[in-house]
């Protein structure tokens, strides 16, 4: 089993990585964060909250009948 997320702001790996991204791209981390939300149909990030709620349902017995699945918590930026 996958789970595909997008960028989580609240990550300091996130942090590092947007600011280098940014950086590169001649833009502020704010103005690529914008840029990254108005990418997914939700109009905003995954938090980490919801990626810890959606790992531990896949590791529970309710999603025992889920198999060689790709999960996507992308909010949209990634459309199955």
């Amino acid at each position: 089993m996958r789970l595909r997320s997008h960028a989580i702001p609240e990550t300091r790996l996130n942090e590092e990585v947007m600011s280098m991204v940014a950086s590169g791209a001649g833009v502020s981390g704010e103005e690529l964060q914008s840029r990254l939300e108005a990418q997914t149909l939700l109009r905003r990030l995954p938090t980490l909250a919801e990626l810890s709620e959606l790992t531990v349902f896949l590791a529970s017995d309710r999603a025992s009948g889920m198999t060689a699945s790709t999960t996507n918590l992308s909010l949209g930026a990634i459309a199955d």
